[in-house]
């Protein structure tokens, strides 16, 4: 949970994330994991993409598993290359 912004898995096995006063259903499946700052959630959803929420908007970053961390506005992650 971070800053007006909380992810979560509801009883129906549908990841949402409320944020700053609204629910946005984000994918009818379980993330395989996910994590939460202040405003911006980054996840793995659970066909492989890796995505990134923030400030209301949806962004696909790619079909990859990176390793990744969320902290306040940020998220660092891998790229595919490495880098």
């Amino acid at each position: 949970m971070g800053r007006n912004t909380i992810a979560y898995v509801d009883i129906n096995n549908i990841f949402k994330i409320y944020h700053k006063g609204s629910t946005y259903t984000i994918d009818p499946f379980v993330p395989r994991s996910y994590q939460v700052g202040d405003d911006i959630v980054a996840f793995q959803s659970n066909d492989g993409y890796f995505k990134i929420f923030y400030n209301g908007n949806l962004y696909t970053i790619g079909y990859y598993e990176p390793p990744y961390r969320v902290a306040d506005r940020v998220v660092a992650f891998q790229d595919v290359n490495g880098f």
